[in-house]
C-alpha cells in the first residue's frame, strides 16, 4: 500500500505490512526494536504476539515481501518451568551468524535476559539470566541492543545495560559483560546520578572502534526547578566507555544534556554515529509542553550543540505540528537527520521528520496514523534502519500499534525522488546487463555503476 504524501518533498512512503494476531496471539505483534538489515532480510524482535503473547524473534524479506517467524519467547520450558525471557525491546546485534539480543522480563528472576540466537540453526540460548529485584542492588530489566567486542583466544565480550540495580540500591542501573568461553558476567559499572554521572541507560550502545557511546535518560545537570518527570532527576548524559581491556574498562561522561526550557532534557536513545560528520546525533525526549530536540556531538571540538528544538506549545494540549516526544533515534543520511515523533503532528499519531543540516530547516514529511501504524503505545520507539539492497536507498521503520489490525506495521520511506528512482531502476537495470557480458579485463572505472 503506498501512502501519499506532499509532491514538493519528493519522497514516497510505503506500508510493507500490517501485523496481525489473525484472533489468535501466535503471530508477529507490536515490534519496539530498530531492524537489522541482513542482505534482503529485516532481522527484528516483537514485544508481543508468538505462541503465549510475549515476543517473538522475526524476519522480513524485502524481496519476497514474507514475514517469517523465527522463535517465540515466553515459552516456559518443560522441565524447569521457566523461559528463555520474554517482552524484548531490544534490537540485534549480530556477530557473524549469531545474533544477540536482551529481554525485558522471564527468565529464571523473570526480570530479563540475555539471549543469543544462531541465524544458522535456529536455536536460541540463553547467556545470562537477570536475578529478581529484591534486593534493589541486584542488576535487573536490561534493555537495548548490546556491543561485542572480540578478545581473540580469550572469546568475546558482550556487554549490555540493565535498567536497574546498582550499589546505590535506588535502581539506577548497571553496565555488565558477559564472556563467551568463561561465561562469566561481571559487573562493569554501576550508575549513581548526581550532578556529573548519568542514571537509567536507556537504549543500548553506539560502538566505534573500542568505544561504546550511550545516553542516560536522566542524572547530570540535577535540578529541583521546573523538572520532568520528578524533581532533581536531571536532563541526561552522553557517555562512553572505553573497552579497550577486558576489566579494565573507564567510563567519561562527554556532556551533559542542558536544561534549557525543558526540549533538550531526557535522551531515550542510543546516539548515531556519523563517520562523514565526525560527530554523534541523537534525540531528546523533551517534556509535556517542550517535545523534544535534535543533538550533536563534535568530536573534534568535544562539544554539545542543540541542532533543533521541535516546535513546541502553549499548552500541554498542543498543537504540535512538528510532532511530539522523540523516543526514536536520528539517522544521518545525504546531509539530513531523519527522526520521528511518539505523537502529534497532522493525525495525532506522530510524525516523520527531515532536518537539513546544511540550512538548519526542518520539514514534517509524513504525519502518522492509525493507519500507516504509530507509537502512541510504546514508550521505546524504533530507530530507522537503511537499505538500498534494490538499488534505491530507503529507510525502514517498525512501528508499535495502529496499522489495519493495530498491532504495528513495517513502513519504507525512499530517500530519493520519484525520477530519480526510475534512473536508479535503470542504472540497475544496465549493471546487471553489462556484468553479464563484459569481458574479465573490462574496466571498473569505465561506469560508476559497477562494482
Amino acid at each position: 500500500m503506498t501512502l501519499a504524501m506532499a509532491p514538493a518533498h519528493g519522497a514516497t512512503i510505503t506500508k510493507l505490512i500490517d501485523f496481525n494476531n489473525s484472533g489468535t496471539r501466535e503471530s508477529v505483534q507490536n515490534p519496539m526494536s530498530t531492524p537489522l538489515v541482513i542482505g534482503s532480510e529485516l532481522w527484528f524482535t516483537s514485544e508481543g504476539g508468538g505462541e503465549v503473547g510475549f515476543g517473538t524473534l522475526a524476519s522480513y524479506n524485502l524481496a519476497t515481501n514474507t514475514l517469517t517467524k523465527r522463535l517465540d519467547l515466553g515459552v516456559p520450558d518443560e522441565e524447569t518451568f521457566y523461559d528463555q525471557g520474554n517482552s524484548p525491546t531490544s534490537s540485534f546485534t549480530r556477530d557473524g551468524n549469531l545474533l544477540y539480543y536482551t529481554t525485558t522480563r522471564g527468565g529464571t528472576g523473570d526480570r530479563g535476559t540475555l539471549n543469543v540466537y544462531n541465524t544458522t540453526t535456529g536455536s536460541n540460548t540463553v547467556l545470562w539470566n537477570s536475578p529478581t529485584n529484591s534486593p534493589a542492588t541486584n542488576p535487573n530489566t536490561p534493555s537495548g541492543n548490546v556491543a561485542v567486542v572480540d578478545r581473540g583466544a580469550a572469546g568475546k565480550d558482550v556487554y549490555f545495560m540493565t535498567g536497574n540495580g546498582g550499589a546505590s540500591g535506588s535502581g539506577f542501573g548497571t553496565i555488565q559483560r558477559y564472556n563467551t568461553v568463561s561465561g562469566v558476567t561481571s559487573t562493569v559499572y554501576e550508575f549513581a546520578g548526581g550532578a556529573t554521572a548519568g542514571r537509567q541507560p536507556f537504549e543500548g550502545f553506539t560502538q566505534v572502534g573500542n568505544k561504546l557511546y550511550f545516553n542516560t535518560f536522566t542524572g547530570g545537570n540535577a535540578t529541583t526547578t521546573g523538572q520532568t518527570p520528578a524533581s532533581g532527576n536531571g536532563a541526561g548524559t552522553l557517555s562512553a566507555l572505553d573497552v579497550t581491556t577486558s576489566g579494565s574498562e573507564s567510563l567519561a561522561t562527554l556532556a551533559l544534556l542542558p536544561l534549557g526550557d525543558g526540549s533538550t532534557r531526557l535522551p531515550a536513545h542510543n546516539p548515531f554515529y556519523s563517520a562523514a560528520q565526525n560527530a554523534l546525533f541523537f534525540t531528546t525526549v523533551g517534556t509535556a509542553a517542550q517535545p523534544g530536540s535534535l543533538q550533536k556531538f563534535d568530536f573534534a571540538t568535544g562539544t554539545l550543540t542543540t541542532l533543533y528544538e521541535v516546535t513546541g506549545a502553549p499548552t500541554s494540549s498542543g498543537p504540535f505540528p512538528d510532532g511530539r516526544y522523540i523516543y526514536g533515534s536520528a539517522f544521518e543520511w545525504g546531509g539530513s537527520l531523519y527522526y520521528a515523533t511518539r505523537q502529534g503532528g497532522a493525525l495525532g499519531g506522530g510524525t516523520i521528520n527531515q532536518f537539513d543540516l546544511a540550512t538548519s530547516t526542518n520539514t514534517v514529511l509524513y504525519n502518522l496514523s492509525s493507519d500507516t501504524g504509530n507509537n502512541l503505545g510504546g514508550d521505546v520507539q524504533s530507530g530507522f534502519a537503511f537499505s538500498d539492497w534494490d538499488g534505491i536507498p530507503a529507510l525502514y521503520l517498525l512501528t508499535r500499534q495502529g496499522g489495519l489490525y493495530d498491532h504495528g506495521t513495517l513502513l519504507r520511506i525512499d530517500l530519493v525522488p520519484e525520477p530519480s528512482r526510475a534512473l536508479l531502476l535503470m542504472a540497475g537495470l544496465a549493471t546487471a546487463f553489462l556484468r553479464r557480458r563484459r569481458p574479465a579485463s573490462f574496466p571498473h572505472s569505465l561506469s560508476p555503476f559497477i562494482s
